[in-house]
């Protein structure tokens, strides 16, 4: 989708629209199990752990967020980019919540009007929460695989 006008906002109320740089990686282990018959097909699918990291780079009002980094304390990332108009009210739209981000590396610069954030994040999944959960809206009516 050729997205636009994309947004990050942080439990804390950060928020930022001029957002130069993200990247989000998504892995997850799976182990494909063949039996022992000899039969060229697996049988069983074992999924492995996942991992989720977050790369970004953008401008805030504030150091809040760099604040949060240096205590140490969970954030919760919401990424949203809007696309072309579909009907009067609803755009193409890819939103990816990220509910418990810890952060490795961050920097920040506040030589400028605004805060340059430049940070580096992996997601953690607590005792029944999820590790990312979104959504899409398009003119897609279904999808098959």
């Amino acid at each position: 989708m050729a997205g636009y006008a994309p947004i990050i906002k942080f439990i804390d109320g950060a928020t930022s629209t001029d957002v130069m740089d993200m990247q989000i990686d998504y892995a997850q282990k799976i182990t494909l199990w063949y039996p022992a018959n000899g039969a060229p097909d697996f049988v069983t699918v074992y999924f492995g752990e996942r991992t989720l990291k977050v790369d970004m780079t953008a401008r805030f009002d504030n150091d809040v967020l760099y604040q949060r980094w240096r205590t140490n304390t969970l954030d919760s990332l919401n990424f949203d980019i809007q696309g072309s108009i579909i009907s009067n009210a609803l755009a193409h739209e890819l939103n990816i919540q990220i509910p418990n981000l810890s952060w490795d590396t961050m920097e920040h610069d506040m030589s400028k009007d605004n805060v340059l954030i430049k940070a580096k994040g992996t997601a953690i999944v607590p005792s029944g929460a999820s590790l990312v959960t979104g959504f899409v809206q398009n003119t897609v009516a279904s999808y098959t695989t």
